[in-house]
């Protein structure tokens, strides 16, 4: 699975890297066919923006969270887009 964070008027750790990393991994555990994460940080004005985008082959999924603090814009689009590949998921196998 490939990889990538985008970082626009950001900058982060690299022990928040290594989190966001982890997360990234973690959602193979919902689904296995992911040929690719790309994950996006930015902040505008007083808001964090995070967004990640999952390539499923034939599909991709995208969600889009923002906070005030960078730690809860992440925490949040995590919940999001494993929801929402796992709702993906249980579409597929009903067909």
């Amino acid at each position: 699975m490939e990889k990538n964070i985008t970082l626009k008027e950001v900058t982060i750790t690299p022990t928040r890297r290594e989190r966001i990393e982890k997360k990234i991994d973690k959602l193979e555990k919902f689904f296995d066919n992911i040929i690719s994460v790309n994950v996006l940080l930015e902040k505008d004005n007083t808001r964090y923006i995070a967004e990640i985008r999952t390539h499923l082959g034939h599909k991709t999924i995208t969600a889009k969270k923002q906070a005030y603090n960078l730690s809860a814009a992440i925490d949040n689009v995590y919940k999001k887009i494993k929801r929402e590949i796992s709702e993906y998921k249980t579409r597929i196998r009903k067909k």
